[in-house]
């Protein structure tokens, strides 16, 4: 019960889980369709706006385009991995503030640090719970406007 008190107090809403994401754009990135797909049909469940990308260099132009919220961002992708990705949104001033959620299977204690470093906000570990994936964008997008 105190837990619960305190999330309220801190993230507003964070407990009610009848939608939440209205009014909150999300570009999610991985290289793997079936995820994606599946990322995006339990955001939309959630009330987010979300935009799936399978292809990091598209994924790049689309954030420009959109300028979302909040990013999901897989680690591990062929060609631009997610470290890669969230340097080049760190170098450009339109995209630099946009909180990322790192959503990856790879091991937390190799690459957390990192993962903050490149301008990560939250990390999800595969496989994710949908609730903990909605509840951590929201936290994100929280954190971004609090700065």
């Amino acid at each position: 019960m105190i837990q619960q008190n305190f999330d309220d107090r801190v993230f507003p809403g964070l407990t009610d889980h009848s939608g939440r994401g209205e009014g909150i754009r999300v570009v999610a990135v991985d290289d793997e369709p079936d995820v994606i797909d599946t990322i995006v049909q339990l955001m939309q469940d959630f009330g987010f706006e979300i935009v799936g990308e399978t292809d990091a260099a598209k994924a790049i132009s689309t954030v420009r385009n959109l300028r979302p919220d909040v990013i999901i961002l897989d680690l591990m992708m062929p060609g631009m991995d997610g470290y890669e990705f969230a340097r080049r949104l760190l170098l450009e001033e339109e995209t630099r503030g946009i909180p990322i959620v790192y959503l990856t299977s790879k091991g937390v204690k190799n690459d957390l640090c990192r993962s903050f470093a490149q301008g990560g906000t939250m990390y999800v570990k595969k496989p994710f719970l949908a609730q903990e994936l909605a509840d951590s964008l929201r936290i994100a997008v929280s954190l971004a406007k609090a700065v």
